[in-house]
């Protein structure tokens, strides 16, 4: 494992932790299905973006089947 590995490991620890650590706050203020929905939506927007950047070509239009029985699942 490379040291740039670690690091990314060692941040999406810190992301998923803090994630939990936020819910408890957010909690009483936020219904538990939006509290959700809002989860997977930062989540998708993040990684479309990390794909955009890192130049991954996700091709949409020729696998929406695909991602949309992923998002199912």
């Amino acid at each position: 494992m490379t040291p740039a590995d670690i690091v990314r490991l060692v941040a999406l620890a810190a992301i998923w932790g803090g994630s939990y650590m936020l819910v408890r706050y957010a909690a009483p203020f936020i219904d538990a299905v939006w509290l959700s929905e809002l989860r997977i939506s930062l989540a998708a927007i993040a990684m479309l973006a990390y794909a955009r950047f890192a130049g991954v070509e996700l091709r949409v239009q020729e696998r929406w089947r695909i991602y949309a029985a992923m998002g199912v699942i």
